[in-house]
């Protein structure tokens, strides 16, 4: 079942629509209540409704006005098939109640509202529940100060963006029981959690961080605390993926706070990094050092750095899109402009060219002359993407490269994405020549499959 409201309907919202009689105002319509205990839906397994409103911000004076055409429906489980469902998917319910679902598999709630205490009598009358997505979902009804949900069978969690009152106020923990857990994904901003406990065996954990700058917490080194601490909870994942809105804003230094936040997380074998970086900043090679000193065991390293944009930034995905192609294009330009000159000037020219992006390559803060464990003995695989520019080829991804070459020991391939579509400025074949040419030929140079 599918509701949705286009924008420009002023004077009616979903919650009218859906809950309103106009023949009796005193008496509630349920229409999602009415539709889905009818005897044909008695027996259904998948049950999906969905209450949403395409909203155009510009048509309205404040977002207090906007906000009023939310959609907003409450479900009383007890009208409905319980017996038989496996899958329930929500999207704008106000409210959820009712009977056990033995037999329910997989919970979705989107842009929903809940009592903590309704949800989880939901996840507890459903003993085969495997598969949770909360997105965008508020929790009400804390009053400690703390969210506690407990998830007997979940084996995937999902949690995007989601809130409570206690997190608002500041200081709000999140506490997470999920005894068969192995995989998880978390968005959202960087809090006090806690992952008590999961299968130890844990597959995967995906984290994306948002920037945090106007949120509860706004000095930047309980910030950065929060980070390390959430991450203590994943010591015994396979696979770690990082998603952070500044590799500056994850940098621990000094001996004392890297004791206290960078713990071991041992059952890290794949291990990446997505990241905006400053160029000039000599704190974005520190949090790469930090986590390479928590993943002792990493087999494979996969770093994608972008330029450091302005946190929030108004520009929308077209504009950016149209810069993007734009810069491209020029890439493109000064590629080819620059080809030709290299095949005028001859082998000698390019050979000297070509020895000295990696060759002249300084060393790094935070990584040189500091000694990781899984340089020595795990890490197989290094893939790097980074914008390489021609004007500028001492680069932290230039660097990176150099580094990991020089340094890791076991390496075995090493794959790398400059970021330009340049015709003969692809990086590649310039570090499989370096490589021979310093005689070490432990690995193989391939390009690194965009994302």
């Amino acid at each position: 079942m599918h509701v949705e409201l286009e924008s420009g309907y002023r004077s009616l919202t979903v919650d009218d629509f859906l809950n309103s009689n106009v023949d009796d105002w005193a008496r509630d319509l349920d229409l999602v209540g009415n539709v889905v205990s009818h005897p044909v839906a008695r027996r259904v397994e998948v049950l999906v409704v969905a209450a949403v409103t395409t909203i155009d911000l510009a048509s309205f004076d404040d977002e207090e006005e906007a906000g009023a055409g939310r959609a907003d429906f409450s479900l009383r489980l007890g009208r409905q098939p319980s017996e038989t469902l496996r899958v329930l998917d929500l999207t704008g319910c106000g409210g959820l109640s009712g009977a056990a679902l033995p037999r329910l598999t997989t919970l979705r709630l989107r842009q929903c509202f809940s009592q903590i205490e309704d949800l989880q009598a939901l996840i507890d009358s459903a003993p085969e529940l495997a598969a949770v997505h909360l997105d965008s979902v508020f929790l009400a009804g804390t009053k400690e100060g703390c969210v506690r949900l407990r998830f007997w069978a979940a084996t995937a969690l999902v949690m995007t963006n989601c809130g409570s009152g206690c997190f608002e106020r500041g200081g709000g923990a999140l506490e997470i029981d999920v005894p068969m857990l192995r995989s998880f994904k978390y968005t959202g901003f960087p809090r006090r959690f806690s992952l008590i406990s999961s299968a130890p065996d844990m597959a995967r954990a995906d984290l994306r961080f948002l920037h945090q700058e106007h949120h509860d917490v706004h000095n930047a080194d309980e910030r950065r605390a929060l980070f390390w601490r959430f991450l203590h909870n994943f010591g015994g994942v396979k696979s770690l993926k990082l998603k952070v809105s500044s590799l500056k804003s994850i940098a621990v230094g000094g001996r004392a706070l890297r004791a206290e936040l960078l713990l071991v997380l041992p059952g890290v074998e794949h291990l990446e990094l997505t990241a905006p970086h400053n160029p000039a900043s000599e704190s974005c090679p520190v949090s790469i050092g930090n986590l390479l000193r928590c993943c002792p065991n990493v087999r494979d390293l996969v770093l994608r750095l972008s330029r450091d944009l302005p946190p929030y930034s108004f520009k929308n995905s077209t504009y950016v899109h149209d810069v993007l192609q734009e810069q491209r294009r020029a890439d493109l330009d000064v590629s080819l402009h620059r080809s030709a000159r290299r095949r005028r000037g001859g082998k000698s020219n390019r050979r000297r060219q070509e020895g000295g992006l990696l060759g002249d390559a300084g060393g790094i803060h935070g990584l040189s002359g500091r000694s990781f464990a899984c340089l020595r003995s795990s890490l197989r695989r290094v893939s790097i993407q980074f914008q390489f520019e021609l004007d500028q080829p001492n680069s932290l991804g230039v660097r990176l490269i150099k580094f990991f070459a020089e340094n890791a020991t076991c390496l075995q391939e090493m794959c790398i994405d400059d970021g330009n579509d340049r015709i003969g400025g692809h990086i590649n074949p310039w570090v499989e020549r370096w490589v021979i040419a310093i005689s070490l030929p432990r690995f193989r140079a391939l390009p690194l499959e965009r994302q």
